[in-house]
């Protein structure tokens, strides 16, 4: 098995997007699973940074990491402030396929809760 890859998928999951951007293979895939699907290294680092603009969290954990010979599966949670400044919390499953150190692609489970105040 492959483990080499897996601190640098456990960083794209706790949102340090910019540390792995060298890791995407060119036509690498980001799917955001019931939502987009970003194709190629210059569509999903783009992706990357509006999410980074976009979202401020105050929590993230990845609780679990499993790993197969060419993929990761990395399992979290990320705790924030909605846009109407409510508490929420996105769990996630992000589940990374790869080939000769390289990421070809990622798969984004994500199930959002908003908490009662």
């Amino acid at each position: 098995m492959q483990h080499d890859m897996k601190p640098i998928c456990e960083e794209f999951s706790k949102g340090n997007f910019q540390a792995v951007y060298t890791y995407f293979a060119d036509d690498v895939q980001w799917i955001m699973v019931g939502d987009q699907v970003m194709k190629g290294k210059e569509e999903v680092i783009e992706g990357c940074e509006k999410m980074l603009q976009e979202i401020t969290v105050d929590t993230l954990i990845n609780t679990s990491v499993t790993c197969d010979t060419n993929r990761i599966a990395i399992e979290g949670y990320c705790e924030f402030l909605d846009s109407e400044s409510r508490p929420a919390t996105v769990y996630y499953c992000d589940v990374y396929h790869f080939e000769s150190n390289v990421i070809k692609s990622i798969a984004s489970y994500a199930i959002s809760q908003k908490k009662e105040v």
